[in-house]
Formats: structure tokens, C-alpha cells, sequence
């Protein structure tokens, strides 16, 4: 480990394969996350290097990961929109609130409310933008 490096501590919120990549935060910071060999299990404590750049405001030892989705297949079927039944929440919002989803969905890919990439600080408006 060079002098220029930390080690961080990551929390995992999902068992996720090796090679796996995902954000996690820092001090309104993000950087890139790869899961060790071998995976990891949701809940499970493992360690990555973490820049000496993004210390700047002071460093904890802790980093929190975004919550990530699987990758390389969807989540869900075709046709577990209706695990719920009509009661199911995305329903009714894309129905009765399309603009309510469609934010929640941009501020969850990190666009602006002109669907292009931005800062963090600039995509965390992006859900008040369109609601407004």
C-alpha cells in the first residue's frame, strides 16, 4: 500500500459475485467499489483502498455503498409487477404520478432533470425539479 492510499471499510447491503463493481459515498464523494474474489454476502465488513484525494475533509475509515441491483439479469420477472396486485405502489405512481416516478427513477441513475449525467449535488435536485 503506497503512502497515498487508505484502506476503507465497506459495509455490504447485498451478496454480490466477485468482480462486481458499485459507487459508494464519501464526504458527498463517490468512487468506485470492486468486490473482492470469492464475493461477498449481504451484511458482510470487507476492506478496499480508498484514495488519499478524497480526504480532504477528513477520513473515518467508513464508506457507504449505494444501494446497487443485480447485474446482468433483472431483479424481477415479467410478470412480478403483479406480485402485489393492484395495491403494488410503482403501479399507482406511474399511473396516477408518472412525473413523481420518472424522478425518483432519474435521481436513482444520477441524471438531471434533462436525463444527462451530473455532480452529485446537481442530481440530488433532480426529484424536486420535476415535482415541482
Amino acid at each position: 500500500m503506497s503512502s497515498s492510499q487508505y484502506i476503507s471499510l465497506v459495509l455490504s447491503r447485498s451478496s454480490s459475485a466477485q468482480g462486481y463493481t458499485f459507487d459508494a459515498e464519501f464526504n458527498g464523494r463517490s468512487f468506485p467499489v470492486n468486490v473482492p474474489v470469492g464475493g461477498v454476502e449481504e451484511g458482510q465488513k470487507f476492506s478496499i483502498p480508498f484514495p488519499a484525494a478524497a480526504d480532504a475533509d477528513g477520513y473515518s475509515g467508513s464508506a457507504i455503498p449505494y444501494a446497487s441491483g443485480p447485474v446482468g439479469h433483472w431483479k424481477d420477472s415479467l410478470c412480478d409487477c403483479c406480485q402485489l396486485g393492484c395495491c403494488h405502489p410503482v403501479f399507482w405512481n406511474a399511473y396516477c404520478c408518472p412525473l413523481i416516478l420518472l424522478g425518483q427513477v432519474m435521481t436513482r441513475l444520477k441524471l438531471t432533470w434533462l436525463a444527462k449525467d451530473g455532480s452529485i449535488a446537481q442530481t440530488t435536485r433532480t426529484f424536486r425539479t420535476m415535482v415541482a
